[in-house]
This record gives structure tokens, C-alpha cells and sequence, in this order.
């Protein structure tokens, strides 16, 4: 699907970017038992497997209670941020030219720590897709810095910390 859809990292960071009450699972890989390219109804020969970043699956919402446009240019690039109740997630999505992002995370309440899981491309991860989980301790002052290759994504789930 990777060919298709964008990287894995992306992926994640579009249920982010493309609101939609529906999870885009299946755009991360293939179920099981679905027909492959060979099979000559789509998809790839990749099947989902248990990855440590399906989690940012099993933790977003349906719905939101705010959303944010941080960033972005039509066609070119975008970030956007989405809160239910206290979480947010973030998602970057890149168009066809490397872009060194920076995400102020202002957006957030002043004065609270948080938990940012990043989740980015890698091509020295070592697994199947490719992706790194990176745990940040940060505040409303810090700014996010990640460069994106062209048609990747960054995605990431900000937990406020009691």
C-alpha cells in the first residue's frame, strides 16, 4: 500500500489531517485474507501485523472537540492538530519536496507538562514499516523539528501528564 498511499508514518498522520468518523486502518495495510495485487483486486502483498504504532490507532477518537490548521500549503504540505478532551493528535503530511517542519506547540495549555509519541518514518528502524516511536516530555513553549522526505507524514499523540 505504501506505493499508493504514501509511507506508513503518513498514513498514520492522514486519520489526522482527513477528518472522517472512519479509521483509515486498512489504508495502513491489507487485512488478512483480502485479495492481493496478484489477486487483481489491489492492495499489496503486505498484510497488517501487530506494529507498535497501530496504537495511534487504537487510541484516536472518532469525533473532536477542536481542530487546529498549524500549517500548510494547497498541494503542498499540511499540519493539523485535533483535541478529544485532554489528547491531541497532530498529523504532517508532505507533498513531493523533502521540508524541514517546525510545529510550535502553542496550542497547548500554558504551564502543563504533556507526553508527546511521535511516530515518524525511519529507514534504519529495523521493522516492517519503517517507523520510530520517539516519547518527548514537552510544554505549550516547545516547537516540535522534524525534516519530512517527500510524501511522508509525521504523526503525533500529546497526552497532558497529571
Amino acid at each position: 500500500v505504501t506505493e499508493t498511499m504514501g509511507s506508513h508514518a503518513s498514513q498514520l498522520a492522514k486519520a489526522v489531517c482527513i477528518y472522517s468518523p472512519w479509521q483509515f486502518l486498512y489504508w495502513y495495510d491489507r487485512p488478512a485474507g483480502s485479495p492481493s495485487k496478484k489477486g487483481g483486486a489491489g492492495g499489496s502483498e503486505n498484510v497488517i501485523v501487530d506494529v507498535p504504532e497501530l496504537a495511534f490507532f487504537a487510541r484516536m477518537p472518532t469525533v473532536w472537540d477542536d481542530t487546529r490548521v498549524l500549517d500548510g500549503y494547497p498541494g503542498e504540505y499540511a499540519v493539523i492538530a485535533r483535541r478529544s478532551g485532554d489528547d491531541w493528535f497532530v498529523g504532517a503530511l508532505n507533498g513531493n519536496n523533502n521540508r524541514d517542519f517546525e510545529i510550535p506547540l502553542d496550542f497547548l495549555a500554558p504551564g502543563r507538562p504533556y507526553e508527546a509519541t511521535v511516530y515518524k518514518d525511519d529507514e534504519n528502524a529495523g521493522n516492517i514499516t519503517t517507523v520510530t516511536i520517539e516519547k518527548l516530555k514537552i510544554t505549550a513553549n516547545d516547537v516540535i523539528r522534524h525534516n519530512i522526505h517527500q510524501n511522508n507524514g509525521l504523526a503525533i499523540h500529546v497526552r497532558a501528564l497529571k
